[in-house]
């Protein structure tokens, strides 16, 4: 969050397996607007800890699914 930005350097698969990217496209930096920079610190402190440190997971600790996210998460927010 320092640098205001996020690397992509790795993903989960749709069994929730966490990997490298799938191509060397995949991996990236995506700069962040200061608005998320600071929900993503606040989130940061209410976020569920799990073992393998993720932003987003789900109440098990585990990768959430992409449908999911999609569903649940993404898609109000552009409604």
């Amino acid at each position: 969050l320092k640098g205001a930005a996020v690397s992509v350097t790795q993903r989960a698969d749709a069994k929730g397996t966490i990997g490298a990217p799938k191509s060397a496209s995949s991996r990236r930096t995506v700069p962040l607007p200061p608005s998320a920079v600071a929900a993503l610190r606040k989130w940061k402190l209410a976020c569920p800890k799990s073992e393998a440190g993720l932003v987003f997971p789900s109440l098990a600790g585990k990768p959430m699914s992409h449908r999911y996210m999609t569903l649940n998460l993404l898609q109000p927010l552009i409604e």
